[in-house]
């Protein structure tokens, strides 16, 4: 029995046997499934660079454990540490806002009343036909009439102010 347990959660990479590994692999598998659920959505769902940094990381820390190259436990312990340090800190940061713009960045305007802010576009690596890109992709559309703004989200992502309608 202890040969099966060193073997499962004690072993490194040049002792850990297949079935030790898919063992490890369907206990990470439903600690990940654990960890992310405790974590929130915001882990999955809205992947700002807060939110990118904790998933490779936690990707990275778990398959060292899949595969042994890292103490099984630590491996564990380390990733739950992280992962409440995540929700933590995206808690602190719903009521320190200046930590929130640190952590998660701010948007950047990229267009307002008919002109391309260039040096928005620059600073951001952003081209107009970027832009035009998304709004095609968005909007179904390349007219820019009906767009009082367009930004840069925190996220990423392209967003669009429409003119409202008298």
């Amino acid at each position: 029995m202890d040969h099966i347990i060193h073997l499962l959660f004690k072993a490194d990479q040049s002792e850990i046997t297949w079935w030790a590994m898919v063992f490890r692999g369907i206990v990470i598998y439903f600690l990940a499934i654990f960890i992310i659920r405790f974590g929130g959505k915001r882990m999955l769902s809205r992947f700002g660079t807060f939110d990118v940094v904790i998933s490779i990381i936690i990707g990275a820390i778990l398959a060292k454990a899949i595969v042994g190259s890292a103490k099984f436990l630590p491996t564990i312990i380390t990733s739950c540490i992280l992962v409440i340090l995540h929700f933590l800190l995206s808690k602190i940061t719903l009521y320190y806002h200046p930590l929130g713009h640190q952590v998660k960045g701010n948007p950047h305007l990229l267009y307002e009343n008919g002109n391309f802010i260039d040096a928005a576009l620059k600073k951001n690596n952003i081209t107009q036909d970027d832009i035009i890109e998304s709004i095609r992709l968005q909007v179904h559309s390349e007219n820019l009439n009906k767009i009082d703004k367009i930004y840069l989200e925190r996220n990423g992502q392209i967003s669009f102010v429409f003119h409202l309608q008298d």
